[in-house]
């Protein structure tokens, strides 16, 4: 019974919980860097290959999530035949 439930949290709220985290700290140096001065153009050029890797792994947890579920999913006996 507890093994389901470890596979629900480590396939679905871990990753959601770090892609949150994440995002909400870009936030944070956003507005703090947008309240004292303008973003420089490398700045702003990390950013977005930051905001692009965050999309990248999003992608990759949605993934690994639908292959832990269905590998967790029992067979359909009508689907061997």
């Amino acid at each position: 019974m507890s093994v389901p439930i470890f596979v629900f949290f480590v396939a679905v709220v871990l990753p959601i919980a770090i892609v949150g985290i994440i995002a909400v700290l870009i936030m944070r140096i956003l507005i703090q860097r947008r309240d004292s001065q303008a973003l420089s153009s490398e700045e702003r050029a990390q950013l977005q290959r930051l905001s692009d890797s965050l999309q990248r792994m999003e992608d990759r947890i949605g993934n690994l999530e639908t292959i832990l579920m269905d590998k967790n999913r029992p067979a359909d006996p009508e689907a061997r035949r």
